[in-house]
């Protein structure tokens, strides 16, 4: 409607060339139209991945964090009762064989969440990093408990023998 009124205003050899203008203004907006049109209509050859899609595997690797939280502040909790009592050593031992088994799975978790998104601050990653974090912190104070110097426990700790991988226990003569 504008550009009638604008051709009304100008004389003939200018409305032709308003005329060009406007029809090249017009296909610049069909060829931008199509390419939008190209760019977010999915292709049969091309599977569209969205968030939605990767949800279960979020939600899955989720779980896993969770599950695998539970029981390493289970761990913890009763890492933290231990006293150093050489009583005690077989605890301290079944504490050590659990934090080395939640550290496979929480690699496996990790290259899960790696799968998933790349990125280090997104929120699987940054609970990944966490526990991470957790299990080295309960992993030092259970190896402190076995490895104090003067503790009664280390004189109890088994070795394994580096030839054969049979587990001696360690003797102190003195």
């Amino acid at each position: 409607m504008y550009h009638f009124a604008i051709l009304d205003a100008l004389e003939d050899e200018q409305v032709e060339a308003e005329q060009d203008a406007l029809a090249k203004h017009d296909d610049d907006v069909l060829n931008l139209y199509i390419r939008l049109q190209a760019l977010t209509t999915p292709s049969a050859e091309t599977p569209v991945v969205t968030e939605a899609r990767s949800l279960p595997n979020r939600t899955l690797v989720g779980r896993s964090l969770a599950h695998l939280q539970a029981r390493l502040v289970s761990v913890t909790d009763e890492a933290n009762t231990l006293s150093g009592d050489p009583a005690e050593i077989h605890l301290v031992h079944t504490y050590q064989e659990l934090l080395a088994d939640l550290k496979v799975e929480l690699t496996d978790v990790r290259k899960e969440v790696l799968v998933i998104t790349a990125d280090t601050s997104d929120s699987l990653s940054v609970a990944v990093l966490k526990q991470d974090k957790d299990i080295l912190d309960v992993s030092v104070k259970v190896k402190k408990l076995l490895y104090n110097p003067g503790s009664t426990m280390e004189s109890l700790t088994p070795t394994i023998h580096e030839s054969h991988g049979v587990k001696l226990p360690r003797i102190d003569i003195a």
